[in-house]
């Protein structure tokens, strides 16, 4: 029995993106990233 008979599908496709993202995906770390621990919020400083 393979990993992947015992997986749905919502579980296999992080698993596939972090795949991509170790053998050097840039969009695909960012999309890891991002899912992990929410996007980055641009922050703007006013000076007045």
């Amino acid at each position: 029995m393979s990993i992947t008979s015992t997986l749905s599908l919502e579980e296999m496709i992080p698993l596939a993106i972090i795949q991509k993202a170790l053998k050097g995906n840039t969009a695909a770390y960012k999309a890891s990233i991002d899912t992990a621990y929410g996007k980055n919020r641009k922050v703007y400083e006013v000076d007045e």
